[in-house]
């Protein structure tokens, strides 16, 4: 199991009231039910009215921050509008850019196990951009020590929905709003924010989940050190075929093996 700090508690409940299945939703056999699996239109078309609707506890408003004039150079070569938005997180916390470009090193390696060759380069991007609704998180919370209340825990997990949100202003970054949307869908249908499971989870998101984890276990926290390689690879395999997905695990493991060797 991985500790709740780091997971934030695995089965969250629904953002606000949860909607009723749109009329347009395509329902889909999923072990002893059926799930609607929203289409990508209906999804983006939910995403302005619950950025628009209120969350998490009252209180001043929230001021998004502003997107920096200059544009953030990229090692890499990400198309302008990735690198601007990139640069965005460093207004949020100047280690976040370093933690992403971490954690799409590993999506990027699993990706060239598991994916398309053609699909590489969009995963890699959207690792790196899959925190970027944490821009219009208020700092304060996500340096918070103290344990979490139900409404901020259900503030910082409408990330991936603002994320989202954020990618769909940018025509050029259309490929990476879904591995965004879901990179915290867990492969049993506990995770959030839509509760996918299985396949219905994009590969994209579910190599960031991962990927993602794995970084985040990998350093330090101020309720506990950083793990061992050999702990974080422990914990990611005790949730295999639970939170993670076991090719995504084993494609992982093959790179770190290779990185020791």
């Amino acid at each position: 199991m991985i500790p709740a700090h780091d997971r934030e508690a695995r089965r969250p409940a629904a953002l606000g009231a949860g909607p009723a299945t749109p009329a347009n939703a395509e329902a889909v056999p999923d072990g002893g039910g059926n799930r609607a699996r929203l289409s990508t239109g209906t999804l983006l078309a939910e995403l302005g009215e619950r950025v628009a609707r209120p969350a998490g506890p009252t209180g001043p408003a929230r001021r998004r921050p502003l997107l920096p004039t200059a544009v953030a150079l990229d090692p890499d070569g990400l198309p302008a509008e990735a690198a601007r938005l990139l640069g965005t997180l460093a207004s949020v916390d100047p280690e976040e850019p370093a933690r992403s470009h971490a954690l799409a090193r590993y999506a990027t390696a699993m990706a060239g196990a598991l994916a398309p060759a053609s699909a590489v380069s969009r995963i890699r991007q959207a690792a790196l951009l899959c925190n970027i609704g944490l821009v219009a998180v208020p700092r304060t919370l996500l340096e918070q020590t103290a344990p979490l209340t139900p409404d901020e825990l259900q503030l910082i997990r409408r990330h991936p929905i603002l994320g989202a949100e954020l990618l769909h202003g940018h025509a050029a970054l259309a490929d990476l709003i879904l591995p965004v949307l879901h990179h915290h869908e867990d492969v049993d249908g506990g995770g959030y924010p839509y509760g996918l499971s299985g396949d219905w989870i994009p590969l994209s998101a579910r190599i960031i989940r991962v990927a993602e984890t794995y970084d985040a276990l990998r350093r330090p926290r101020p309720y506990r050190p950083a793990l061992a390689p050999r702990e974080a690879r422990a914990i990611l395999q005790a949730g295999a075929g639970k939170e993670f997905d076991s090719h995504c695990i084993t494609a992982l493991a093959a790179y770190l093996a290779g990185e020791q060797a």
